[in-house]
Order: structure tokens, then sequence, then C-alpha cells
């Protein structure tokens, strides 16, 4: 029952003695009817606005039902016939609302009772698009569906201004940084009611280069027989990318692939059955399952540095023996110490095409390969946040 003031009492009785002296009036026989609401959800303390017919008067009894629970009368702002505003009281309920008019029930619409701030959205995800792009990924808020929703707020460390992304988004390319700099990206949700929440997804993240190429050619590592290059260095300051060399030039090898007997074995250099002229430099791989599977390198996302809770081996990898799940590629991790007791992480991606993971014709098959390389050492693209 709305609240009524002596005042409002007391006009009241004065209408209804005047109105009985002309005529006799009787009470609509219609129920109310809910057209639209501010918003199908919200939260404690909100104002809500109701519109429809048949509310009647601030006079009559009556009430607004969220989830089977009355408001109060002091929770009333405006009642009339055609539009109600409403506190969403502490005790409201999600499920159907009514609107109540002497005792004749308005249709059920559908309401939910959200957070008081919004939540973030979840699983942030990042990966390096290129020497000065950080990608990210995530699932929605989840108020993320509702209209109270507005939209993203992503802020970038380094003095960036904030970013207003769609409640759509899902992605986000963060551009214009710096390879090696760890950026921390942050993001928060806001709803229309300019509420803007309390908590974050959060995630550490360095851009690094990406090499698709060399002299514009897929990279490409070759089998065992092969004359031509089955050793494979990340990247060569000289020329500013990867480079493949021969058993000639051992020394320069990182990783390389080893195809005889039929095996397809990629992995650190120095564990290849080779007779090395010198000896390659020392690098690692993920052991274990410590891969991705992935149609595109962009797909390779995480959330945790290169160097935490990622267990390195200095044995190549089979890849006959991964199941691949309907990808078509594997990405692996890897780091090399090109400076004793420093390490330069990567991420290599072998692509299996037409099922197989050599191409071409023997001696001279080959796999192709993309990189994604951090030219700067003890960067692991990504650090566990506030470490």
């Amino acid at each position: 029952m709305k609240k009524l003031t002596t005042l409002i009492l007391l006009l009241t009785a004065s209408i209804i003695f005047f109105n009985a002296c002309d005529e006799t009036t009787s009470p609509t026989t219609e129920n109310p009817v809910i057209t639209l609401l501010t918003y199908d959800a919200g939260y404690v303390g909100m104002e809500l606005t109701i519109n429809g017919s048949g509310f009647g008067k601030a006079t009559d009894p009556g009430t607004v039902r969220f989830g089977g629970f009355d408001v109060p009368p002091n929770g009333y702002i405006e009642w009339t016939d055609t539009r109600i505003r409403v506190k969403i009281p502490d005790g409201a309920k999600s499920g159907k609302l009514v609107v109540i008019n002497n005792n004749k029930p308005s249709n059920e619409v559908d309401f939910t009772i959200v957070p008081a701030n919004p939540e973030p959205p979840t699983e942030l995800l990042a990966t390096s698009i290129n020497s000065t792009t950080v990608r990210l990924v995530w699932k929605k808020s989840p108020q993320a569906d509702y209209s109270i929703f507005s939209n993203y707020i992503l802020t970038v460390s380094g003095g960036v201004p904030p970013i207003t992304l769609p409640k759509s988004a899902t992605q986000y390319d963060v551009t214009e940084l710096e390879e090696g700099i760890i950026y921390t990206f942050e993001i928060t949700s806001k709803y229309a009611t300019a509420v803007e929440g309390t908590t974050s997804a959060k995630v550490q993240w360095s851009p690094a280069s990406r090499f698709k190429e060399v002299n514009a050619q897929s990279i490409r590592i070759f089998e065992s027989a092969s004359a031509s290059g089955s050793g494979l260095a990340l990247f060569d300051p000289i020329t500013g990318g990867p480079r493949t060399y021969t058993v000639a030039v051992g020394d320069k090898w990182e990783f390389g692939l080893y195809t005889t007997g039929g095996v397809v074995h990629f992995g650190p250099a120095r564990k290849l059955p080779y007779n090395y002229s010198g000896t390659p430099k020392y690098s690692q791989i993920g052991a274990g399952e410590e891969y991705y599977l992935v149609n595109s390198l962009d797909e390779a996302l995480d959330n945790i540095p290169m160097n935490q809770n990622i267990t390195y081996t200095d044995n190549y990898r089979d890849l006959n023996a991964i199941d691949m799940k309907g990808k078509n590629a594997v990405v692996f991790l890897v780091r090399v110490e090109n400076t004793p007791g420093k390490w330069n992480y990567a991420k290599v991606m072998i692509k299996k095409t037409g099922g197989q993971w050599l191409q071409g014709t023997q001696p001279n098959r080959y796999i192709e390969v993309e990189i994604s390389y951090q030219k700067i050492v003890d960067v692991p693209f990504a650090k566990t946040p506030n470490s």
C-alpha cells in the first residue's frame, strides 16, 4: 500500500465528496498494463521507471512487486496512471515484475536484480600481434547482456588515455606500444547509470616481433637429407629476422628439424643427432603439453608469463605424437640463451597442411613456421599482475 500523507487524505476525501454530489463513479475494471521499463535489470537503490496504463492514482491502493517482494511505502518517487518511478528496495528479487492496482495485477515482465557494481569481464588473455600491438581477448561481463550495462573501460599503464569499448566487445588491439616494456592492461565495466565497477580484469604483457617470411618466402626448415638449412635461428640482429642454416654453420643453430628414419622431430638443436661443425646455442622448448593447438598464431593467448609455471626441456618434440584435435598448427613455447644466464622468449608455430607436417618433395621436404620473438632479454611476454 502506497504511503498516504495527511494532506493527500484530506484532498482525496474532498474530491470524493464533491464528485458524489454530481454522479456515482466506479473503479476501473481493467487490469494495469506494463509497456516499458527503463531497464530489464537493476540494482538495489536504483531508480526504475515503469511506463504503461491503468496504474491508477497515487491515492489508490497498489504496489510494485519484484519477484514476489513488495516495494515498501517509502520506495515510491512518483505514481500516475501511466508512469511509476520507484527505487529498487533492499530485498527485491529477480523474477517477475508486476504492478498491482486495486488488487488487479498487471502483466508480468522479467526483471533481474544485479550487483550494485558491474562485474568485470572474465578470462582476460593477451598475445603479441607485432612489436607495437597487443591483442586482448576476454569473455563478457555477467551483466553485459542486460540493458542496464553500458560499456567497458580499458586502462593501459604508461600514460595511455582510458579507452571506452562497447558492451558487445570481446577483443581489442592496443597499438602504439613499445617492445620490451611490460604494460598493465585493466578492464572495468560500467552501467548506463554511470556506476563503474570496483573490480577489474587485469593482465600484464609486452608486444613482441612477429615473423612470417624470410626473403619474401614463408619460413621453411628442411628435412635431414636436404642440402638446404635444417637449422633455425629465431632472430639474426644483422638481418633483423629469423634465418635458417645448414650443418656447416651449426654454431648458429638454436632449433632444428630431424626427419631421418621417418620421424618428424623439432626442438633444441643440441639434442638433435647431427654432426655439427660447431656447438649450437643453448635453447629449450616447453615440455609435456606446454603448447597451443591453433589455426593461427593470434590464437596463442595466455595470461601468465612464459617463465612461470612452465616446464622447459632440452629435448626435441615428436610432431607425429601430438593429437591435433582438429587444429592445423601447434605453437611451442621456446627460449634461447643468447646471453649467459639470460633468455630471449618466443613462440614458434608449425603448420600442418593437408594432414601432413612435411611439405614439398624429397629430399627437400620442409615444415613452415611463424615466429613471435621478444628481442629484449628476460621479458617473457607477460608478467603476473602486481609482480
